[in-house]
């Protein structure tokens, strides 16, 4: 909470970030105290993976139809693919976001439970037609640059992506794969 304060608009921060890292804590305690005794179980929502578990691994925000990549439907979308770094099965589900936009990094969260296999990946594809096959994400990747931001419900900071211009029928990924940094 500390760290999303310190980054507001006005950069306004506490000399001490102590006294309201503490204040804060135990306010949350004390609502929790609360809500348990009025009947009421507060789930934890702490992110649930360590750093660099999940990844975006690649994407594409220019293609047409030589790319090579379809959607079920037909068409060539922008697409968004995770990668899943573990040798566990990695679930995804309404607590994980998407975003092309760093002031809304909760735009588009996933509608349903979805695995990603351990050392697996997964498409999502960007293009707003979200009653279609498969997922597809609420938004389209600007061709022009931007950024790709994932984040957890807690606004755990997944993965966050400024990138530059894109070229047509070309990913932008990580090499090597899942891990390393991004290029054309």
């Amino acid at each position: 909470n500390y760290d999303i304060i310190n980054t507001n608009i006005n950069r306004v921060a506490p000399d001490d970030p102590k006294p309201l890292i503490e204040y804060i804590a135990e306010r949350g305690q004390r609502l929790r105290d609360t809500l348990s005794n009025l009947g009421v179980d507060c789930a934890d929502i702490s992110y649930p993976l360590s750093e660099n578990d999940l990844v975006i691994n690649e994407f594409m925000a220019s293609s047409d139809n030589l790319s090579g990549v379809e959607e079920p439907d037909g068409g060539t979308p922008d697409w968004i693919e995770l990668h899943n770094n573990t040798n566990s099965d990695i679930t995804i589900d309404k607590h994980y976001y998407l975003s092309d936009d760093k002031d809304f990094p909760k735009k588009w969260n996933f509608p349903e439970e979805v695995i990603i296999p351990a050392d697996g990946y997964l498409i999502v594809w960007a293009d707003k037609d979200v009653h279609q096959q498969e997922i597809h994400a609420g938004f389209k990747i600007e061709k022009d640059g931007g950024d790709l931001l994932m984040t957890y419900e807690n606004m755990t900071e997944i993965q966050n992506i400024s990138y530059g211009n894109q070229i047509l029928n070309q990913g932008y990924a990580r090499f090597p794969n899942g891990t390393g940094d991004f290029v054309i």
